[in-house]
This record gives C-alpha cells, structure tokens and sequence, in this order.
C-alpha cells in the first residue's frame, strides 16, 4: 500500500470517526452533565484507543511467526515459504498489513485530535 493512500484512508476514516463522535458527546452531555468538548474528546480518545488495538491485533495476525503457531494448533500443514494452507500468499499479507496501517494511523490521527482539544482546553 502506497504511503499516500493509507494517509488519504486514514484521513477519510478519521473524519469519519469524528463525525460519529459528535452525536456521542452529546449524548454524553445530556446524560452525565459533562462540557460538549469534554465529553467529544473523550469519545474521541476511546475511538482512537480501540482503533490502534484493532490495527495491532491485524498486524500480528498477519505475522508469519503467528500464522505457523496457528497452523500447529489446527494441524495445518505449513509450506516451506511458510504459507499456511492451500491458497494462502504474499497477497494477503499485504492487504492485512495495509488494513493494519490504516486502523492504526487512524488511531494515531485521533489520538492527536484528542490531544489538541485537551491542550486547548488547557491554555
């Protein structure tokens, strides 16, 4: 995957993300009586917390070491080039390794927008 389209992915998941942190915090305030930034930041920090898990957890699926571990529990056969199955390939890799990318630069990207509001909240 090309650094300028997992940028161009990010910004767009992270825009929407944002979008449905809005309706969230509101309902926040309504509920526990917080300040609407307050309570969009932090809708925007869980966002970003469970992204970059996600984005982690596909990027060790994705790890040859993990799919051989995998592979000896399910008694799999593992290839030479170690491949697990009949039609498994360097494609895969790249997509799951690229989707990792994505959710976890989304993360990262919400992460910082949380962090601005808290600093601007701050000063």
């Amino acid at each position: 995957m090309k650094y300028r389209e997992l940028l161009l992915d990010s910004l767009k998941e992270s825009i929407l993300f944002g979008v449905i942190a809005l309706p969230v915090g509101y309902v926040l305030v309504l509920e526990f009586r917080l300040s609407y930034i307050d309570s969009v930041a932090f809708v925007l920090l869980l966002e970003s917390c469970g992204l970059m898990l996600i984005g982690g957890a596909m990027d060790l699926v994705s790890a040859p070491g993990i799919r051989k571990v995998v592979a000896l529990i399910g008694g799999t056969r593992v290839r030479k080039d170690g491949a697990t199955g009949a039609n498994s390939g360097g494609g895969q890799d790249a997509r799951a390794g690229g989707g990792a990318a994505v959710y976890t630069l989304t993360g990262v990207l919400l992460f910082l927008t949380s962090l601005a509001i808290a600093i601007a909240l701050a000063y």
